[in-house]
């Protein structure tokens, strides 16, 4: 009778390595960028600055890349705009394609 045996041997702070690495971070690159783009595209536009403010974002955190798709501090006012408008404000449609894994 054959027997093979398996062993499996865990490499401490892997997993913290590929959450930290280049590639994820490309990815998640990409996605924010996507995010921040129909974020752009469902903002009221007056003036269009606040609209140019939106940006994607990737830091990392203690856990691996954070991603935001956000405007600027300068134009704080649409999130309240978001927030005062129909019972789904503009932002929601973009948001609601964020999915947590």
């Amino acid at each position: 009778m054959n027997k093979t045996a398996v062993r499996v041997r865990t490499i401490p702070g892997a997993m913290d390595r590929v959450a930290r690495s280049p590639s994820v971070y490309e990815g998640m690159q990409d996605i924010v960028d996507d995010l921040a783009e129909d974020l752009r595209r469902v903002t009221p536009v007056r003036t269009g600055r606040g609209r140019a403010s939106v940006k994607g974002r990737v830091e990392a955190s203690g856990s691996g890349w954070v991603g935001t798709a956000s405007w600027s501090d300068d134009h704080f006012y649409l999130g309240i705009v978001n927030v005062r408008g129909r019972s789904a404000g503009f932002a929601d449609p973009v948001i609601n394609r964020v999915r947590y894994v």
